[in-house]
């Protein structure tokens, strides 16, 4: 199978950032490969304590391409979760996602682009970021983040979640390295975008998991991500739907919830629980 230009940027990205050689290849077997590889060096690796602000900025002053919460204190590497942001700016969204996901977590909330074809709408607009515009972002955010924390960065795997429309872009992303964003948490909408050949893909390349989080009021939702799931299943990868109101925040809220079940099977997540 040829690779596209966009898979081979991706996996141009992910080598700088010293993921596994299976996280860049595609196939059943590399699929293994990404998920046992990374538990093995974090188990392994012991750091000084990581010092940083609870909250960053990355990239130039006065101009970030992304904000980060970091896991203050850790002494080896810990994974990373990505939130495409919507409803909040990239601030808020951070600090929500670090109230969701608890300690011994990267949050890394890219700060959109500002992109010709969505008119710099408001966060909550019908217009959204491009997917092309999008990557972008997203490699200029993994890349100052892999610059400012380096080694305390897990080089397995990380999870990736939007709501409304950032959730058909998290779909759209995934496309393009399953193995690397091969977890998902999709708020209220993507179920549009999770196609049949976006199963396929998903499935043998790499993907782990995805959940769709939809309100208990919203029948469509519920209804819409049904047969995405059913589908997704057939293909040996763990899905479901999950209820609840995606406003609340906490970990034992309905977004925390989802999120364990999203990484319950990794070995990193077990050691992360006992934090």
């Amino acid at each position: 199978m040829v690779s596209s230009p966009r898979t081979l940027t991706w996996a141009l990205l992910l080598l700088l950032l010293g993921a596994t050689v299976g996280l860049v290849s595609h196939g059943l077997a590399q699929r293994g490969m990404a998920q046992r590889g990374p538990v093995a060096s974090s188990s392994l690796k012991s750091l000084s304590p990581l010092q940083a602000e609870h909250l960053e900025a990355l990239g130039p002053q006065g101009d970030p391409v992304a904000f980060i919460i970091a896991p203050v204190g850790a002494t080896a590497p810990r994974p990373l979760h990505l939130v495409l942001p919507w409803r909040e700016a990239p601030e808020a969204e951070c600090r929500k996602w670090g109230q969701v996901v608890g300690a011994g977590w990267f949050v890394l909330c890219p700060k959109l682009p500002v992109d010709a074809g969505a008119r710099d709408q408001p966060l909550n607009s019908r217009l959204y970021p491009s997917v092309s515009a999008l990557e972008a972002r997203l490699k200029a955010a993994l890349g100052a983040a892999k610059a400012r924390f380096g080694k305390y960065l897990d080089k397995g795997p990380i999870s990736l979640s939007g709501e409304g429309m950032a959730a058909g872009r998290a779909v759209l992303l995934s496309r393009a390295e399953p193995s690397f964003f091969s977890r998902l948490l999709l708020v209220g909408a993507g179920y549009e975008d999770w196609s049949p050949v976006q199963i396929q893909v998903f499935s043998e390349r790499g993907g782990r998991r995805v959940v769709f989080l939809c309100e208990r009021e919203n029948q469509r939702c519920q209804a819409g991500a049904l047969h995405p799931v059913l589908m997704t299943r057939r293909f040996g990868v763990s899905a479901r739907v999950s209820l609840g109101d995606p406003g609340l925040s906490g970990s034992q809220s309905p977004l925390g919830e989802s999120f364990r079940w999203l990484w319950e099977d990794d070995l990193r997540f077990s050691v992360l629980k006992k934090l």
